[in-house]
């Protein structure tokens, strides 16, 4: 049973103060819930058990500490010395359901994969929540500030031939590569190989200040692009003005085979090879990332249809662990990331070809993912976040913004959940078969806009995007990318 009892702190929770990345505006806005799929039936109680087990090894059980806010406003955890019924270290609730998933009206709509040859746009994302969570599960951090409730809320629903995993949380827990630490860890211990579990980093240290280096704000190479005051004020008016005209937002799934992505990476490098002349030998390199972000933000953009001289922002969010030297020594499940922008007009991304917006974007990621740049950005944040109060925003106010977050360095597909399977006549993995992310519904006018997530590449190779954008565009948004696809 949940606790509806108000915020507490008893004389035996050790406090532990929040690292810097984690306490920022749009960690504490943001409430996930993420589904696992798996086209096998898995055994609830195995999956509680190794759960409560991670927690009571070395420093994980931190994952069960309780929100609270100091007097200054601070977020800070309060972890129970001993989890208890009364004082459990996370929500595990179940449903279960006597048919397949194909019979149930709504869960039969959940994508899966399967081998294909072309571009699917799928359903909603949140269409789903009302069947993957628990009625009682927490929509935003309110609740978890003014309720003794853990962070985590797990919910397993089970069909007859597929069970779903979710997995709810603030943003202020984790990040994809946080997220992805944890379900590691948790399946370590389901297949009974708990030497397997890594060392938990950040225990009640902010490892990520002390590998930050004392780098000035203004040695970042977007310090003077960042918005000032006036500027802030321009673009709450120009987003209010977007809300009013276009009060729906709507988020849908995006599967692409595997085959379309390679093609379209190895015709955007042969592009860029014919212009020698621009490009040195060296230069040329673009990921298959790369090219599905370029690719999509053609797509929104022209279906969104500004000005040509309309300015646009692409924000390539990445993890800074590798660069910080913290990936090496063990789980660090807070928030570790910060976005490489890059500016263009709405008149060059669209008609320029996808190679070169893809080779800007990585042009971008490299000058902007090395330790310098990234203590600068620190910096950067901290003082913006003092002076202002919110977070840095750099290029033009008008501008369009689209903001793309990559799983597939996570590997959410690789996961096994095999040690759970019940029926034991069946051998091999048991990955995931489609993953699902989606904040709280309904959603109002106020959410983030152009968003790309990138959740990984399936077990048979086909990558899975999931955009959330305005409501209206999604029919140009779609004819987009089948044109694109249809000229590979």
């Amino acid at each position: 049973m949940m606790s509806e009892e108000t915020s507490q702190t008893t004389s035996h929770d050790i406090i532990l103060p929040f690292h810097f990345w984690d306490d920022v505006p749009y960690t504490r806005g943001i409430c996930l819930n993420v589904t696992l799929r798996f086209e096998e039936v898995l055994d609830t109680r195995k999956l509680h058990d190794s759960l409560e087990r991670l927690l009571e090894i070395g420093e994980w059980r931190k994952l069960g500490a309780r929100l609270r806010q100091s007097e200054s406003g601070k977020l800070e955890y309060h972890l129970p010395s001993k989890f208890t019924s009364d004082r459990p270290g996370f929500i595990f609730t179940t449903a279960s359901h006597a048919e397949p998933i194909s019979s149930h009206p709504l869960a039969s709509q959940m994508p899966s994969t399967q081998e294909t040859s072309q571009i699917s746009v799928l359903g909603c994302m949140s269409s789903f929540n009302s069947i993957t969570r628990n009625k009682d599960t927490p929509n935003g951090i309110e609740k978890y500030l003014s309720s003794d409730i853990p962070q985590l809320f797990i919910h397993v629903v089970t069909f007859t031939d597929t069970t779903l995993i979710t997995v709810t949380f603030v943003h202020t827990l984790f990040d994809g590569m946080g997220l992805s630490y944890f379900l590691q860890a948790w399946t370590a211990v389901l297949s009974g190989n708990e030497d397997q579990v890594p060392p938990f980093l950040g225990f009640d240290e902010d490892i990520i200040e002390a590998k930050t280096e004392n780098v000035p704000a203004e040695h970042h190479v977007l310090a003077k692009k960042t918005f000032t005051k006036f500027q802030m004020a321009v673009l709450v008016l120009m987003r209010w003005w977007e809300n009013y005209w276009y009060p729906e937002t709507q988020d849908k799934v995006i599967a692409i085979p595997s085959i379309l992505v390679k093609k379209m990476r190895e015709k955007a490098l042969l592009e860029l090879k014919t212009q020698s002349s621009q490009h040195s030998p060296e230069d040329i390199f673009i990921s298959e990332g790369d090219v599905l972000l370029a690719w999509l933000s053609k797509s929104i953009v022209t279906a969104l249809n500004p000005v040509p001289s309309t300015p646009i922002l692409i924000s390539n969010v990445f993890d800074t662990r590798a660069v910080l030297n913290i990936s090496q020594k063990g789980a660090y499940t807070g928030n570790a990331t910060i976005p490489a922008c890059t500016s263009f007009t709405a008149q060059s991304l669209t008609r320029n070809p996808t190679s070169n917006i893809a080779l800007r974007l990585r042009h971008s990621l490299d000058e902007q993912r090395i330790p310098p740049q990234v203590f600068a950005m620190s910096s950067l944040r901290k003082k913006t976040l003092r002076e202002t109060g919110y977070l840095p925003i750099v290029g033009d106010p008008r501008q369009i913004s689209i903001t793309c977050t990559n799983w597939q360095r996570a590997r959410f597909f690789e996961l096994d959940f095999a040690a759970a399977r019940t029926d034991e006549t069946l051998t091999g993995p048991v990955r995931p078969s489609y993953i699902n992310t989606a904040g709280p519904t309904p959603m109002g006018p106020n959410v983030v806009r152009n968003l790309v997530t990138v959740t990984g590449r399936d077990g048979v190779g086909n990558w899975w995007v999931q955009i959330l954008a305005r409501a209206s565009a999604w029919g140009r948004i779609e004819e987009g990318i089948r044109e694109l696809g249809g000229d590979i």
